[in-house]
C-alpha cells in the first residue's frame, strides 16, 4: 500500500509540472546557489540554458596568485541577450553584472585580484526567450601581473 502511494504522488506531482502553462523543468542540477557547480581555470564550466526561466549557478574558488578575469562565450548559433552576474560566495553580495546585446558572442569581466581562497559565485540568465542556449564559463589568470601593468588601470579591481 506505500509503494503504491508513492507511485500515486510521483505521477501526481509529474502530471502537475506538465500542466503549468511555459513552465519547463531543467535537467540540469545547478538552478539555485546551493547546487552551484564548481569550475576551475583548467576546466571551464560549459552549460545550456533550456528556456528564459532556467538560471545557471556557478563557483569558483581563487587558488592562485595574480590578476583574473572570467569570460562568458555564447556557443550557441543563435543571437541571444545574456546576464552574467558574479556574486561572492553568498550570493548577497554583487561584485558585477554584465547584460550583452543580442548579437554579442561573448563578454569578459573587468580585471580581479582576489585573494587566494575567496569563493565566488556566478549567476547566468537569458533574457531572450530563447531555448537551448549554450555557452562557456571560464577564468584566465594572470600570474606575472603584465595585465595590471597595462593602461587600464580602471578595470582592475582591488578586492581581498
Amino acid at each position: 500500500m506505500r509503494k503504491l502511494s508513492l507511485v500515486f504522488l510521483g505521477v501526481l506531482a509529474s502530471m502537475l509540472l506538465f500542466m503549468i502553462p511555459n513552465n519547463k523543468v531543467s535537467a540540469d542540477d545547478n538552478n539555485t546557489i546551493f547546487n552551484a557547480v564548481e569550475f576551475t581555470s583548467e576546466n571551464p564550466a560549459t552549460d545550456e540554458l533550456e528556456s528564459e526561466s532556467d538560471i545557471d549557478w556557478f563557483k569558483y574558488t581563487v587558488n592562485s596568485k595574480g590578476t583574473i578575469c572570467f569570460s562568458f562565450i555564447n556557443m550557441s548559433e543563435k543571437e541571444a541577450r545574456w546576464d552574467v552576474t558574479i556574486f561572492d560566495e553568498s550570493g548577497q553580495n554583487q561584485i558585477w553584472s554584465q547584460n550583452t546585446d543580442w548579437s554579442a558572442t561573448s563578454t569578459i569581466s573587468p580585471l580581479y585580484s582576489f585573494a587566494n581562497g575567496t569563493v565566488l559565485t556566478f549567476r547566468i540568465k537569458d533574457c531572450s526567450s530563447a531555448e537551448g542556449l549554450r555557452y562557456q564559463l571560464s577564468a584566465m589568470i594572470d600570474e606575472t601581473g603584465a595585465w595590471s601593468e597595462e593602461d587600464n588601470g580602471s578595470y582592475l579591481k582591488q578586492l581581498l
